[in-house]
């Protein structure tokens, strides 16, 4: 079989070929992975808690992995004394290119986020729908803190999200109600 350079294929992809993937989080900072096709320019991440923002990262430009991969961890630092905590939910956003850093690239600052067009959405992909539960209300990636105490840590094993299993989607259920104490 001979070779076939998936060059021109890469193109049809989403902006986001992998991620956005939580590295860390923690009380004083949230650390987000994401790998892009194409260099938008600085990238900033910012934490949400209720539509409010309880951190952001400063502009930061990707590394270059490849032609057409490009790759950052993003670090979104909470503001001294207003740590996040356990028992929310947070939110979260990327966006790219962002005016404020006053670098755009040739969209002439527009910024985008994940849920723009082209982001996240592409042939067979449903766009920011594919990285946030379903049912749950939120329009944004979510996380939550785990447990300060190691006793009240739940963990819960599922199998992967085959939309020709057959079966109902095992992760849903779980988001969907409370577990279970003992």
């Amino acid at each position: 079989m001979p070779y076939t350079s998936i060059g021109n294929e890469v193109d049809k992809l989403p902006q986001v070929l992998a991620g956005p993937i939580l590295r860390r989080t923690e009380p004083t900072q949230v650390s987000v992975w994401i790998a892009l096709r194409t260099n938008p320019g600085p990238l900033r991440l910012k934490v949400y808690l209720n539509g409010s923002i309880k951190a952001a990262s400063s502009p930061t430009s990707l590394m270059q992995f490849g032609t057409k991969l490009y790759i950052i961890v993003l670090t979104a630092v909470v503001p001294a004394g207003q740590p996040l905590v356990e028992d929310e939910v947070y939110t979260y956003d990327i966006l790219l290119n962002d005016p404020s850093t006053g670098l755009a690239d040739n969209t002439a600052g527009t910024v985008k986020t994940l849920s723009s067009p082209g982001i996240l959405d592409g042939p067979g992909l449903s766009g920011i729908g594919a990285i946030t539960y379903l049912n749950s209300g939120l329009t944004l990636p979510s996380f939550a803190l785990p447990p300060a105490n190691m006793t009240d840590v739940r963990l819960v094993h599922t199998s992967c999200r085959k939309s020709f299993g057959g079966h109902y989607e095992g992760a849903i259920q779980i988001v969907a109600r409370p577990l279970l104490r003992d």
